[in-house]
C-alpha cells in the first residue's frame, strides 16, 4: 500500500502542469501519459464513480458541490 504524500503530489503536479503546457500535441500526450503513469504506480483506488459521455441533468450542479467540497476530481473524456 502506498500513501501519497503532499511533497510527491506537488513534484507530480508540476510534471502534469508541463506536460499540459506542451504545444506539440504527440509530445503534449506522451508527456501526460508518462505523468499519470508515474502518480498511479503502486496506488490503491478507493473510489471511483463515472458520468455519462453527454452532459446530463444536473451534471454541472454536482461538479460543482463536489469540487465545493475540496474533493479532487478528475474529468477523463475520450475526446
Amino acid at each position: 500500500e502506498r500513501v501519497l504524500g503532499e511533497e510527491e503530489f506537488l513534484q507530480w503536479k508540476d510534471q502534469q502542469d508541463a506536460a499540459m503546457a506542451i504545444k506539440d500535441n504527440r509530445a503534449k500526450e506522451d508527456a501526460m501519459h508518462k505523468a499519470a503513469c508515474d502518480i498511479e504506480h503502486g496506488l490503491s483506488v478507493l473510489g471511483v464513480t463515472c458520468v455519462e459521455d453527454r452532459l446530463q441533468e444536473k451534471v454541472g450542479e454536482t461538479i460543482k458541490l463536489v469540487r465545493d467540497a475540496n474533493i479532487s476530481l478528475w474529468l477523463i473524456t475520450g475526446d
